[in-house]
């Protein structure tokens, strides 16, 4: 599936394809606060963010398999377990089991 980004002008376009769809099994790469790798289940199709740095990225939503904790609920004395969150392409890669 190609998505096309349009820049503030709309002079210049680009064209994006999606990497993952609604289904497919993927490894979520340990960042930020999250407290390690997880494995999960793509739920609906990539939405397309303009990220901090003005780059466009896709950000996907993810069913994790076990529920996960993240540093800073932790660190402010939060016991909160996530069955799922939005994550970016880029800290996602294929599973292959």
């Amino acid at each position: 599936m190609s998505f096309t980004v349009f820049t503030n002008d709309q002079r210049s376009k680009k064209r994006m394809e999606q990497k993952y769809k609604s289904g497919d099994r993927v490894l979520m790469f340990k960042h930020s606060d999250w407290k390690t790798d997880a494995k999960g289940t793509i739920r609906g199709k990539g939405v397309a963010r303009r990220i901090y740095d003005g780059t466009v990225h896709f950000d996907y939503w993810i069913e994790f398999d076990e529920p996960q904790t993240d540093r800073t609920d932790e660190a402010n004395g939060m016991e909160i377990e996530y069955s799922g969150s939005t994550v970016l392409e880029e800290e996602l890669c294929p599973l292959v089991e």
